[in-house]
C-alpha cells in the first residue's frame, strides 16, 4: 500500500503506532505542512498570473483596432466579448487576491512558528 492510498484514519493510527519514532519530526509537521500549502499557494498564484496576462494581453488585442471610435460605431459582438473578458479579469483577480490572502496568513504563521 502506498502512502496516498491510506485514508486519513489509517494515515492517524500509523503515525499513533509509530509516534516514538517520529516524535523529533513531529515537531516540525506544522512548519513542514505550512511550506507545501505556501508553495502550492504561490503556483496557484503565478497560474492565475499568468491568466490574467493572458487575459489582459486579449483584451488589448480585441480593442486595440476601435481606439477613437466612438463606442456607438463599435459592433455589437465585440462589446460582448469585451465585457466578457472584462468579467474574466475582474474573477481572476478576485481568485488572486484570495490567495494572496491564504499567503498572508501562511506566512505569518510560519514567522510565529520560527519566533519560538
Amino acid at each position: 500500500m502506498k502512502l496516498e492510498e491510506a485514508t486519513k484514519e489509517e494515515l492517524i493510527y500509523w503515525i499513533k503506532q509509530h509516534n516514538f519514532k517520529l516524535r523529533e519530526e513531529l515537531k516540525n509537521f506544522e512548519s513542514d505542512i505550512l511550506f507545501y500549502k505556501i508553495e502550492r499557494n504561490l503556483a496557484e498564484q503565478e497560474k492565475l498570473h499568468k491568466m490574467y496576462r493572458e487575459t489582459v494581453a486579449k483584451y488589448n488585442e480585441l480593442v486595440k483596432p476601435f481606439e477613437g471610435v466612438p463606442i456607438g460605431d463599435v459592433p455589437q459582438d465585440i462589446l460582448d466579448k469585451a465585457i466578457q473578458l472584462q468579467e474574466k479579469m475582474s474573477n481572476i483577480n478576485k481568485k488572486s487576491q484570495k490567495k494572496e490572502k491564504e499567503w498572508r496568513k501562511y506566512n505569518k504563521r510560519q514567522d510565529e512558528i520560527l519566533q519560538i
